[in-house]
């Protein structure tokens, strides 16, 4: 059961991986240099390295605001429109 467990936990996350990995674009600037250190008789000396620079573009989700119209079934209850367009007092019919 544990291992079931535990290949679902992975096939869920290359899942992720899979589907976010479009959304990701990371280059390489500049490579980074490793720290120089020299011995001698004076004492140990160390220049500092440079860690790599990296450029990372992200995707965007555009959220829009357009307003549609959509045509709804009417309901058998629904107050009845007279010539204008208006909905008049309709009495509904007694049980």
């Amino acid at each position: 059961m544990r291992n079931i467990l535990i290949v679902a936990m992975i096939l869920v996350l290359i899942a992720i991986l899979v589907v976010a990995s479009p959304m990701l674009d990371v280059r390489q600037d500049e490579a980074g240099t490793l720290p120089s250190v020299e011995a001698s008789e004076d004492g140990i000396t160390a220049q500092p390295g440079e860690a790599p620079s990296f450029e990372v573009e992200t995707g965007s989700v555009k959220m829009g605001d357009d307003s549609i119209e959509i045509e709804t079934a009417k309901s058998a209850n629904a107050p009845e429109e007279d010539a204008d367009g208006e909905t008049g007092n309709v009495t509904p019919a007694a049980p």
